[in-house]
């Protein structure tokens, strides 16, 4: 994990089991939703200079060829003006039709109208904590 994102998780990970807790699951239903949840608690802004990073947490752009299953590529800017390539980051989930085969599905309950109960709400921060273990730096390969 990077250095930025370790230091940003190690500090603000345990509010992401609250932001569960107090909304209903359809508030962070899908993994694009979950995204911006956790990158928008993890990375709550410069509030006491500790983490220089700040990610653009609405614009996450979706990467999505699969159909019934694949592999989800979320790709985040860094909330800079005009951010060149190495200002972007990149993470992926891999998910499924059913929830025997989807990890999303198979951590919510029927109705996501419902707050999650507390196994739920480890779950989802499971499910966090992986995204943001993949969550990596593009490159720029200037040849």
């Amino acid at each position: 994990m990077d250095k930025a994102i370790l230091e940003a998780w190690d500090k603000h990970n345990h509010k992401l089991k609250d932001v569960f807790r107090e909304h209903r699951q359809s508030e962070y239903g899908t993994y694009e939703k979950l995204l911006r949840h956790t990158l928008s608690t993890i990375f709550p802004g410069d509030e006491d200079g500790v983490n220089n990073l700040c990610l653009d947490c609405n614009g996450i752009t979706r990467i999505d060829n699969g159909d019934y299953q694949g592999t989800i590529v979320f790709v985040v800017a860094e909330n800079i003006c005009q951010p060149g390539v190495d200002n972007h980051w990149y993470t992926s989930v891999g998910y499924g039709s059913c929830s025997g085969c989807d990890t999303l599905q198979n951590i919510q309950s029927l109705n996501i109208d419902d707050a999650p109960n507390e196994a739920q709400v480890e779950n989802y921060w499971t499910l966090c904590l992986h995204m943001m273990q993949k969550l990596k730096r593009m490159e720029a390969n200037d040849e």
